[in-house]
């Protein structure tokens, strides 16, 4: 059983566009009306303030350090409302593909403004999530 407070959904009538860096053999397309692109997400082609809510899943742990406060600071730019992320929190030991450690203090200082919540499953050698919730300055 997981727990999580204080999220919701999207609403059913918004346009759904996914962005990957490639596409991979395990993807399973949910509906015919996503859209799907792939670009890079320390640079990515949209305007400033384009889409309502940027939601970005696992992706944040797999960067490099240097590449981190670009991949963020473009988040940022590109949610017109709202920016939802995830990271595994308080991982002891980094696997090889994680190049990040999420720690309070950490996501406090990158993620001043942001609410915080922790998925949990309670289950030896599985970590808590963090779902960095943060509302656009213009919003």
């Amino acid at each position: 059983e997981y727990t999580l407070t204080g999220l919701s959904g999207c609403p059913e009538n918004r346009d759904h566009l996914r962005i990957d860096r490639k596409k991979y053999t395990k993807f399973i397309e949910v509906h015919e009306s996503l859209d799907i692109r792939i670009m890079d997400v320390k640079y990515m082609r949209f305007e400033d303030n384009a889409p309502d809510v940027v939601m970005c899943m696992g992706v944040l742990e797999h960067l490099e350090v240097k590449d981190f406060n670009n991949a963020v600071r473009e988040l940022r730019r590109v949610a017109r409302n709202k920016l939802i992320m995830s990271a595994p929190f308080e991982e002891e030991n980094l696997p090889a593909y994680h190049k990040q450690r999420f720690t309070r203090k950490g996501l406090a200082k990158t993620f001043p403004d942001a609410e915080i919540k922790l998925l949990v499953k309670p289950q030896p050698g599985v970590w808590p999530w963090a779902f960095i919730i943060e509302n656009s300055p213009q919003s």
